[in-house]
């Protein structure tokens, strides 16, 4: 598809670009470039765009020759320049915006010139612009897939991206960066994911690679230290095809993060109900449920630490468990035995 647009606007190569509000863009298709190129690009060039700024004032179904924002002699002299343009071999680009909203982000197409061609003129920007309503139709076919194969579509607590093996993210909504940045262990910042736990991060390094190799894997770990009614779920699988534009060469994952918050209150009165324990009790295991330290329990309970120890007690002798960390986890599973 992309190389069809890239013939019919005039030009010899061509990216799909993506990108937040204020954020640098990222290519996500390609067209005729260099990969080595590009991978600079995505690494830290895109922040050092000169045009990114002026691009910023195209509206989508718009599209305009890339020497109206800045004139090539005006830019010359910056790394990118030297970096993207000569080493990629980029003379001009005509640069059209598809969309730019809450529920999918903004998404461009880059139609690119070699330093043998003329630059791009209003009459190509023309030709961009008739096919850019299609473009973005496809797109939103697109995504609104892509949502239900990644089983979060109406789940507000969750969101998506696509990811490669340097962990760098691209997203179509915001949700999933905003999710890990809310964790006490990753961060998210200019689309790249970081990790401050050895164990997750090697977890992390695990499930890519298998995705990357064509399976499907998930794990789950606290949301933030100081609760357990929460957990991110992160789970990593292969680009379904329907999505398949975002990385033709397959060295991107569909990354799925979503925030599931357990309903200790449920668990706990069913577990209490059929082992017979009385309101304290069951009151006391829901606490310890959302926050595993009796002392703090009971503080936050207003009760004794004796007090506590006391209906903990109760409550092994009635349920046959000995030890709280294995009482929990029968709580936590519905587990009768």
């Amino acid at each position: 598809m992309l190389s069809d647009v890239t013939v019919w606007v005039g030009g010899d190569k061509a990216l799909w670009l993506t990108g937040d509000a204020v954020g640098p863009y990222q290519y996500g298709l390609q067209c005729g470039h260099d990969p080595d190129i590009l991978k600079l690009y995505n690494e830290g060039y895109n922040a050092l765009d000169p045009r990114r700024h002026q691009s910023r004032d195209t509206k989508p179904g718009q599209a305009v020759p890339g020497q109206r924002y800045l004139r090539n002699h005006e830019v010359a002299h910056t790394d990118y320049f030297e970096a993207i343009n000569i080493g990629g071999d980029v003379k001009d680009s005509c640069f059209g915006v598809l969309c730019d909203d809450p529920a999918i982000g903004r998404h461009g197409i880059s139609i690119q010139r070699g330093f043998r061609e003329e630059f791009f003129d209003n009459d190509d920007a023309a030709r961009l612009s008739a096919v850019i309503p299609y473009l973005t139709e496809a797109l939103r076919h697109s995504i609104s897939l892509t949502r239900i194969l990644a089983h979060k579509r109406n789940q507000a607590s969750g969101g998506f991206g696509f990811l490669d093996a340097d962990w760098n993210l691209t997203e179509l909504e915001n949700t999933a960066s905003a999710l890990l940045n809310g964790s006490d262990v990753f961060a998210c910042a200019r689309g790249k994911i970081s990790c401050s736990s050895t164990k997750i991060k090697r977890a992390f390094h695990y499930a890519v690679g298998k995705a990357l190799s064509g399976q499907y894997f998930f794990f789950r770990t606290p949301w933030q230290d100081n609760s357990n009614s929460k957990e991110l779920v992160l789970e990593f699988a292969p680009i379904p095809d329907a999505a398949r534009w975002v990385a033709q060469d397959r060295s991107r994952i569909l990354l799925t993060v979503s925030l599931e918050r357990h309903e200790f209150s449920e668990i706990a009165g069913f577990f209490a109900e059929v082992n017979g324990l009385s309101k304290k009790e069951e009151a006391l295991i829901y606490a310890l449920l959302d926050h595993d330290d009796l002392r703090d329990v009971a503080r936050q309970s207003q009760i004794s630490y004796e007090t506590a120890r006391w209906h903990l007690k109760s409550i092994f002798a009635k349920t046959g468990y000995k030890r709280r960390e294995d009482l929990l986890n029968a709580v936590r599973q519905h587990d009768l035995s």
